[in-house]
């Protein structure tokens, strides 16, 4: 299979496409339309491409979004496959986003991308985004409070996951608050995040992260109660809230655990041909083409297997 569609609330494309070693895109917010689709939080969902390859996933991107919100994405990701040249961009690193929440094996990786995209011609900054640390909590009481309007009409006659239950508990919480104060506070960082967002874009054409802090969990880890396990989208909500394109690149594996890491690039509104470029540019110098079902399985995984 080439290619899959996925929805990203806060992450659910690039996520999995990191932990698999493969491509995932979240395109800038309304480039995509949603019909026929059941978003759990209709201001933040996406739908979205998850592909082998980045010229793949804008192949997809392309038929999906259409004539007019398509155009260019596929030129591109060509362009930049072909000629990866990267001199006139500016890549900035988020400090908050790059440091020690993220494990060692997850650091190493990332790095060695940034080293790629310089040897490429790309100038490295880093940008700090103070408000990137309120992000998360943000995400969670805006996503529950939007869950009520798509959700609670399935509650009763649709037999829901216990996390989308929780959600909707949430959320129900968050709208019984007499002065909204919460909501309030949750859309004042979206808000200010943004702010902060738009601000970097004279300084770098490009934002950089990790896609995740950590590689996938082994069989059995944290699945009983999806959130008290580690906050995995701690990085990726950003692009959620402030509306622009962001894609997961795979990195390379872990050299602790042997799994695949994600990078997440990061690109202005309407800049979705920008992200396609410089990604496909990356993939090209790193020969990072990944066939996850050909891939050997670390024998922490089939440990974890066998004593699930």
């Amino acid at each position: 299979v080439p290619a899959a569609v996925g929805t990203d609330t806060g992450g659910s494309i690039r996520e999995p496409a990191a932990q698999c070693g493969v491509v995932g895109v979240k395109p800038s917010h309304g480039s995509i339309p949603l019909g026929g689709i059941v978003p759990f939080a209709p201001s933040l969902d996406r739908a979205g491409p998850i592909a082998r390859t980045v010229v793949d996933a804008a192949m997809l991107h392309q038929a999906m979004a259409g004539a007019r919100n398509g155009r260019g994405l596929v030129e591109s990701a060509l362009a930049g496959a072909v000629d990866p040249d990267l001199t006139g961009h500016r890549v900035g690193v988020v400090s908050q986003m790059t440091g020690a929440a993220n494990t060692a094996g997850v650091r190493a990786r990332f790095a060695d991308t940034i080293e790629v995209l310089t040897q490429l011609g790309a100038d490295v900054v880093e940008v700090s985004l103070p408000a990137t640390l309120a992000a998360l909590e943000a995400y969670y009481v805006i996503s529950s409070y939007e869950s009520l309007a798509t959700l609670e009409p399935y509650a009763d006659g649709v037999l829901l996951g216990a996390e989308a239950r929780r959600r909707l508990d949430v959320g129900r919480r968050i709208a019984a608050d007499a002065d909204g104060s919460a909501l309030g506070a949750a859309w004042a960082v979206a808000d200010g995040l943004r702010a902060a967002v738009d601000a970097t874009w004279g300084q770098c054409t490009l934002l950089a992260s990790p896609t995740l802090p950590v590689t996938a969990p082994l069989l059995g880890h944290g699945l009983d109660d999806p959130l008290a396990a580690p906050r995995t989208d701690c990085w990726t909500v950003l692009a959620n809230l402030t509306g622009i394109a962001a894609l997961s690149l795979p990195a390379g594996d872990c050299p602790d655990s042997g799994l695949p890491v994600g990078v997440q690039l990061m690109a202005p509104y309407g800049c979705d041909a920008r992200l396609y470029r410089v990604a496909a540019a990356a993939e090209s110098a790193q020969q990072a083409v990944r066939q996850p079902v050909r891939r050997a399985v670390p024998e922490a995984i089939q440990q974890s297997a066998v004593t699930a």
